[in-house]
């Protein structure tokens, strides 16, 4: 379907066969079509004819066309071609919005046109608004009665359908066109707000929403969302895939700007000072952020990451690079062989379970030792969980187990946190440690390239 070019409407071609017929609405699929006399007919002895003539003995088509649509030149031919088969089987109505001398010269160009089998109609106003649409070819099939049976696109033009059209089951089978008639190309697309697949999308700070972020699937992510968030927070979240609190530690910002990527509060609270800032809440307003990112389908996160990655440093000029440094690190190893009760094996793996239960006590199931401390030092917000781990135990890749740890002994209503400490002790019992080193660590690296 070719796109109809606006704003070249010409004089109307349409006489009206009575009084008023300027205020008729929208003709539709069940509706029956006025009687009118058309003029402006070239390439037949009379340059009017009147419409039920066309339909009286059977199907009518009314083809709306341009010269500049190939796909309408196209059809054409088809129609010529086999009505010129099939003289009593159908007729064909070719309107054209051009004005008649276009259309002329084109067809005098044009000489493998034939059109002596076709009515053609030129300088159109008044067909295409009862019939309004937005891209050519667009069809019209009435019956011998007048009444509009379908509206089709070009797609539809076989010769099956077309020499079928008495038959019902044919009828059933064509494919109604649709067009939306308010849509504009040169304004913001917004059609597909409810059914996108694919959606980046960054807007300024919102009133009234609050803050906070969800996304940060496992092994695999397909979405993420925050809102009114800072610039490095949303690196932040691609880098870790959405732990719970940022860690000093693993990120290291080169800029010029600080008060772009770190809010004016707390220790730095002086930043405001001098600023073009009237206060804290002017500041948010400029320096925070919502962004969404929606993919057809889940990708691994270390791909998911590099999506983010990329929208944010066209939107914000700050390039995210991860580069080793040697910080402290909590290093897992293994003490002693224990059973740990495998549950599936290598190729079986499928999403772990890690979440609390009655009574203080985490449960786990088909979950590797990395998901197990992944999991706590992601969601445990406490400021003693700051370091990255790095896992010394050969063959882990292998080994997902169930198990459940205890916390009710030291935990209670009364005293309802788990400390770093109650999570090693439980894992100790297990056969893993943790001791502190310093270590080469991939941690993410901010580049400002605004100057």
């Amino acid at each position: 379907m070719v796109t109809k070019k606006t704003g070249l409407l010409a004089t109307a071609f349409i006489l009206l066969a009575f009084a008023g017929f300027a205020q008729q609405k929208e003709i539709k699929i069940g509706d029956k079509i006025p009687d009118l006399v058309i003029d402006h007919i070239i390439g037949q002895s009379s340059n009017k004819i009147e419409l039920k003539d066309l339909y009286k003995d059977g199907l009518l088509i009314i083809d709306f066309w341009a010269t500049w649509c190939v796909p309408c030149v196209h059809e054409m031919k088809f129609l010529d071609s086999l009505r010129s088969k099939n003289l009593t089987k159908f007729k064909v109505l070719m309107v054209g919005y051009e004005d008649q001398a276009v259309i002329q010269k084109f067809l005098d160009k044009n000489t493998d046109i034939k059109t002596s089998s076709l009515t053609m109609a030129t300088n159109d106003t008044l067909l295409s608004k009862l019939f309004p649409h937005k891209g050519i070819p667009h069809n019209i099939w009435i019956d011998r009665n007048g009444i509009v049976k379908a509206i089709t696109s070009g797609s539809q033009i076989t010769s099956e359908n077309v020499l079928g059209f008495e038959d019902l089951n044919v009828m059933k089978g064509l494919r109604t066109k649709k067009d939306i008639l308010n849509f504009d190309v040169f304004k913001e697309f917004h059609l597909g707000d409810t059914s996108y697949t694919y959606r980046s999308i960054i807007t300024p700070h919102i009133d009234g929403l609050g803050g906070g972020v969800v996304g940060g699937d496992y092994p695999m992510s397909r979405t993420y969302f925050t809102y009114n968030a800072l610039i490095v927070n949303m690196y932040w979240d691609a880098y870790s895939n959405v732990a719970a609190e940022m860690r000093d530690n693993m990120i290291e910002v080169h800029t010029n700007d600080s008060l772009k990527l770190f809010s004016p509060s707390g220790k730095l609270k002086h930043l405001l000072t001098g600023s073009k800032y009237k206060d804290y809440d002017s500041w948010i307003d400029s320096n925070t952020f919502c962004y969404a990112l929606t993919l057809p389908s889940k990708v691994p996160n270390a791909v998911f990451r590099d999506y983010m990655f990329n929208d944010l440093e066209r939107q914000f000029n700050i390039k995210a690079k991860i580069e080793n440094r040697k910080i402290r690190c909590s290093v897992v190893t293994k003490t002693k062989e224990t059973t740990l009760n495998p549950s599936l094996k290598e190729g079986d793996h499928i999403r772990p379970e890690i979440r609390f239960i009655r009574g203080y006590k985490l449960a786990i199931k088909n979950a590797k030792i990395d998901d197990v401390v992944d999991w706590w030092f992601k969601t445990n917000k406490s400021s003693q969980v700051q370091d990255p781990f790095v896992i010394d135990v050969q063959g882990r890749e292998n080994v997902y187990f169930d198990a459940e740890l205890d916390f009710s002994p030291e935990a209670n209503d009364d005293n309802p946190g788990i400390t770093d400490e109650m999570f090693w002790q439980q894992l100790n019992k297990l056969g893993f440690r943790c001791r502190k080193e310093v270590r080469s660590y991939p941690i993410l690296v901010l580049y400002d390239q605004n100057k």
